[in-house]
């Protein structure tokens, strides 16, 4: 019966035996120049490429909650429909809005026509991109909204809270610089029963119909 003994290895074989013992990595003293550069390293990597950030308030709900920590990633430019963390133009502070409308867009919000009571009442505020309405999943919006045509200067974008009842953005303070914009938030990382990644749902709507009726 053999046996073996773990941790342990066979003895080398004689032409291998004067080889040099390769040191690990691991075995090596830290010195304060290799722990500078581990510290500059996840400083600038905390910088320039990634942050969390804890959401304050409903303006993004359903799709982030009051207390969610989200994962920013600041190397993205950003997408039409895509969340991103941005300085608010007018407080200087960290929101974080969805991007509606990119530079060149022309952007507008109608009340959706609902039945109620055999009569068609406005309901809401349907986001039109260059013309075209469109379906957004994510946004609940029931108070009458109309927002005029408005188009996207250069290196600015439009953006909204996901909660059109209770969010100040670009409806208020209007268009904002790219240079504002802080990073795209791709994922929600806490709490672990939300934990999710944020996606781009909306898409273009072909005919427009009144969509639902409201409870007498």
């Amino acid at each position: 019966m053999s046996e073996v003994r773990l941790g342990e290895q066979d003895p080398l074989p004689a032409d291998r035996a004067r080889l040099p013992e390769r040191r690990s990595l691991f075995r090596r003293q830290v010195t304060p120049g290799m722990a500078l550069l581990v510290v500059l390293s996840l400083l600038v990597f905390r910088v320039w490429v990634v942050e969390t950030v804890i959401v304050d308030g409903p303006s993004m709900e359903p799709t982030l909650a009051n207390n969610d920590r989200v994962l920013v990633l600041k190397v993205l430019s950003p997408k039409r429909f895509e969340v991103v963390v941005l300085k608010d133009p007018k407080t200087g502070e960290s929101v974080i809005k969805r991007v509606v409308g990119m530079p060149g867009d022309v952007v507008s919000l109608k009340p959706v026509p609902m039945r109620w009571r055999n009569k068609e009442v406005p309901v809401g505020g349907r986001l039109y991109v260059n013309g075209v309405p469109y379906e957004e999943p994510y946004a609940t919006c029931y108070v009458p909204t109309d927002i005029k045509e408005t188009q996207v200067p250069e290196d600015c974008y439009y953006v909204l809270g996901d909660n059109r009842d209770d969010s100040y953005d670009s409806r208020d303070y209007g268009p904002v610089h790219r240079k504002a914009v802080v990073g795209v938030a791709v994922a929600v990382m806490l709490p672990l029963n939300r934990a999710h990644a944020i996606r781009a749902e909306a898409h273009p709507i072909e005919s427009e119909t009144v969509t639902a009726s409201l409870a007498p």
